[in-house]
């Protein structure tokens, strides 16, 4: 039997593939679980259809990212901060240890 998945499968493939497993594994794990359904034609046009749009909407979100990367590129940020004290420059400080405690027994 082919099935059209609907979510990823461990061992077996990914959301929206076709794939060939045997009547019983579909019957008693695949289509109760909804992990997939069977491969009619309907199904199939409706995975199609799916796919396009999926593919429409991946292009739109494209179209907006590069948009907004040129807006990006031509801005600058500066940032400025005060010391906490004026007369010692800011630093970043050593990293300190605790010291140890001996283990009691």
């Amino acid at each position: 039997m082919e099935v059209v998945l609907l979510e990823d499968v461990k061992a077996l493939g990914k959301k929206g593939q076709i794939v060939k497993v045997n009547d019983g594994y579909a019957r008693n794990f695949i289509l109760p679980k909804k992990l997939g359904v069977e491969a009619t034609p309907k199904n199939l046009n409706d995975l199609k259809l799916q796919k396009a749009n999926a593919a429409k909407v991946a292009a739109e979100q494209l179209a907006a990212a590069k948009e907004l990367a040129e807006k990006l590129a031509d801005l600058s940020v500066t940032v400025s901060i005060k010391p906490a004290r004026a007369d010692v420059p800011s630093a970043p400080s050593p990293a300190r240890r605790s010291p140890r405690r001996p283990r009691s027994s």
